[in-house]
């Protein structure tokens, strides 16, 4: 009789490792290539050279933080920084998690800002019943740290989140707020859109319309990047959000 093969269960779970990665890599280029294609009907001409850097950025980054997404969803509640400073809250975008402020919330930390606490809710889940539970998050937040007020630094859908939790706290405990790539004039692309929260942000859509003229009553910097491969839309001066404000 043959002695029994010790090592074919390594090898075997080795194998599927590899087609697990491969599938992975396979699945993040066809998301950059296919964001970048579906993306040049609302976004001006660029230099190949730009495009491709960008494409690359993007392709790096989404290799790196998308990994980590599962295990984030249950530890990352403190992302670092200062321990006595004023807490800042990091609110992700659309079907992302807290994995995507681990540059920022290093950097962060680093220029001796914070604590630093990232915001993880169900992106599917209407932007209203987000923001109830941005809320929560932040009382709790605020009895941790024996402070009185919070900044708070969104993406994407992480803006409208907070500006939406900033109308209907009372009173909102925030400081300032800052929004990077948040689509508050709506999303032009018009393809599948997942959950209550990808159709509120259409652009027309009730939700970006009703909200139009809004004050915030707290600074806030909207940060977009006009060459951007994204769909955003920006919202014509003054901003739909009132204090919000666009480079």
């Amino acid at each position: 009789m043959d002695a029994p093969d010790l090592a074919r269960p390594y090898r075997l779970g080795l194998a599927v490792l590899l087609a697990a990665a491969t599938l992975f890599v396979v699945g993040v280029l066809a998301y950059v290539l296919g964001s970048f294609l579906l993306m040049r009907a609302h976004t001006g001409k660029r230099p190949l050279g730009a495009m491709l850097r960008e494409a690359a950025r993007e392709t790096f980054w989404t290799l790196l933080v998308q990994p980590l997404i599962p295990l984030l969803y249950v530890v990352g509640r403190r992302m670092g920084g200062a321990r006595s400073g004023r807490p800042i809250v990091l609110v992700h975008g659309y079907t992302q998690n807290r994995a995507n402020f681990l540059g920022m919330a290093r950097a962060l930390g680093r220029a001796g800002l914070g604590p630093l606490f990232g915001f993880n809710y169900a992106w599917h889940h209407d932007i209203d019943q987000s923001a109830a539970s941005l809320g929560r998050f932040i009382d709790g937040v605020l009895a941790e740290s024996k402070r009185d007020e919070v900044d708070v630094v969104t993406h994407s859908m992480g803006g409208l989140v907070a500006l939406e939790y900033m109308q209907t706290a009372k009173p909102p405990r925030v400081r300032r707020v800052v929004t990077i790539a948040s689509p508050h004039g709506g999303v032009a692309w018009r393809g599948p859109l997942i959950g209550r929260s990808g159709a509120s942000m259409r652009s027309g859509a009730e939700f970006i319309t009703g909200r139009s003229g809004r004050k915030v009553g707290v600074p806030v910097l909207s940060i977009i990047r006009r060459t951007t491969t994204s769909s955003i839309r920006l919202p014509p001066p003054p901003s739909p959000r009132g204090a919000a404000r666009t480079p």
